[in-house]
């Protein structure tokens, strides 16, 4: 028996900046499984250069890149990084 899955489609391309990063996983379980523990339930990440840096308490915990980060996390711009899209 086979499953048909929808395909996903592409991310967006986060610009530098900072975001609010919330895993997609549904529960700490799943985050953990798919490796994003030390990002639930959400954590400061940092684009810059096509790198997603991640922090928690102001320590960096965890890194991947920016492609990954767009897939697997839901991405809300930081007060800053809006206000210096608006300024652009």
């Amino acid at each position: 028996m086979t499953t048909s899955r929808k395909k996903d489609s592409a991310p967006a391309k986060l610009a530098n900046g900072e975001y609010v990063a919330k895993p997609r996983d549904a529960t700490y379980l799943k985050a953990a499984l798919n490796g994003h523990a030390s990002i639930w339930p959400a954590a400061k990440m940092v684009i810059a250069d096509d790198i997603a840096t991640f922090f928690k308490d102001g320590v960096e915990v965890w890194n991947c890149n920016a492609a990954y980060a767009s897939h697997h996390f839901d991405n809300t711009p930081m007060r800053s990084t809006v206000m210096k899209r608006s300024a652009q």
